[in-house]
């Protein structure tokens, strides 16, 4: 027999959870002093205000064209072609370098992005600055080298809502908070993070208490990996496996 998949309530159980613990989603985060960000968080914050509009998100920055790759992921041109055609937020992805610096990077590793190869968390942020970013398919090289998180919230701020993709672990989301914080845009982004477990979402719900409520945080639930909580089933299940990246 398949294994079960989490019905509607049950991720919606999780969800009211989340929320009551965590009420940016809600409505109450505070919103951005100025530029177009206002508008966009006003729209996400207020969304039932805002039933027929669609928010449109750009995956990796928006790296693609027409579903053609035109420039490199995880971009500072890629924000900038997204602002350009009126895109409301870009997802970025991060992760981090051998000397802690928070960066942004799909891949764990960099052959399929960058010019270097290996590992980004066996790399300094000064070796990653050697790597340039390249377009995938054709391999053209850009400018840009491997960005820090912060370099990429600053040549976003007050221009787009920035959706934070960490690929690190829960415990790691307080540190990306506290630079957005930092930089003065804690509500310029909305932390997001995979849960498939009872485990990640303990962790989750303990690094939310420790973030704050000025940061919206919005949980990943892949809904053909997430096993049941046990004090829902009435029968074991097959482990949850972890949903590829």
């Amino acid at each position: 027999m398949p294994p079960m998949r989490p019905t509607m309530p049950i991720l919606a159980s999780v969800l009211t959870g989340m929320l009551m613990l965590f009420p940016s989603l809600a409505g109450n985060a505070s919103m951005p002093e100025n530029g177009r960000a206002t508008q966009i968080r006003a729209r996400l914050t207020h969304a039932n205000q805002w039933r027929g509009h669609v928010m449109v998100v750009a995956h990796r920055a928006g790296w693609k064209d027409r579903g053609q790759v035109v420039r490199a992921e995880n971009s500072l041109d890629a924000i900038d072609a997204a602002v350009a055609i009126g895109v409301e937020a870009v997802e970025l992805d991060v992760r981090r370098s051998a000397d802690g610096v928070l960066v942004v990077l799909h891949d764990a590793t960099l052959e399929r992005t960058t010019t270097c190869q290996g590992k980004v968390s066996a790399h300094t942020l000064a070796e990653l600055k050697t790597c340039r970013l390249v377009v995938e398919g054709e391999r053209r090289v850009t400018a840009e080298s491997v960005p820090t998180l912060a370099e990429m919230l600053s040549h976003a701020k007050g221009r787009i809502l920035v959706n934070v993709d960490n690929k690190l672990e829960a415990a790691d989301l307080p540190e990306i908070a506290h630079l957005a914080r930092s930089l003065g845009m804690a509500d310029g982004i909305l932390l997001k993070h995979a849960i498939w477990n009872e485990q990640r979402l303990a962790e989750t719900q303990s690094a939310l208490v420790d973030i704050g409520a000025d940061v919206a945080f919005m949980p990943i639930f892949a809904d053909d990996a997430v096993g049941m909580p046990a004090s829902w089933r009435r029968s074991p299940l097959p482990s949850a496996r972890r949903p590829p990246n």
